[in-house]
């Protein structure tokens, strides 16, 4: 699914991104 394809790529995105402050985002 697109779905799928889109998130996994954001994930790799922030694991490739430094540490931000995701947590305040994790809402």
């Amino acid at each position: 699914d697109i779905h799928q394809n889109w998130s996994r790529r954001l994930e790799q995105a922030v694991d490739a991104l430094p540490r931000f402050p995701w947590e305040t985002l994790d809402r």
